[in-house]
């Protein structure tokens, strides 16, 4: 506190009668009483379970929408072309191809992929467009 907002607190204490001292102590000791119960039930109170997050398809990288081929090569131990051939191949569930000529892979997909496997592989005249 600084030295202005000791001088209201003094002031104030000199204002206040025997009787405002009495309903602040009453006041303050049934805080005191309600933030206990509060803290004795939170104690009996069994934790809440541990959420268990089974949809990170990459557990060593964060949870996001899309990743690129690099992240996806480095979670799968292949290298990033094998991944740009699924890609190009059709063979992930969902891949977007961006403006910089970059793949993007969803991570729904990739939850497919752990689930699933890769798509059923199609004849080389689909490819070619």
């Amino acid at each position: 506190m600084d030295k202005f907002q000791l001088s209201k607190v003094f002031q104030l204490s000199k204002l206040a009668t025997k009787a405002d001292i009495e309903e602040i102590k009453r006041r303050q000791e049934e805080i005191e009483r309600g933030q206990e119960k509060i803290l004795s039930q939170m104690e009996a109170s069994p934790p809440p379970p541990q959420e268990v997050n089974n949809n990170n398809p990459l557990p060593n990288l964060p949870i996001k929408n899309w990743y690129n081929t690099e992240e996806v090569a480095q979670a799968r131990n292949v290298s990033f072309k094998t991944v740009e051939r699924w890609c190009r191949q059709e063979r992930l569930l969902e891949v977007e191809k961006t403006p910089s000529r970059t793949w993007k892979i969803s991570r729904e997909s990739l939850v497919y992929l752990d689930q699933e496997g890769l798509l059923p592989e199609q004849d080389a005249y689909h490819y070619q467009r």
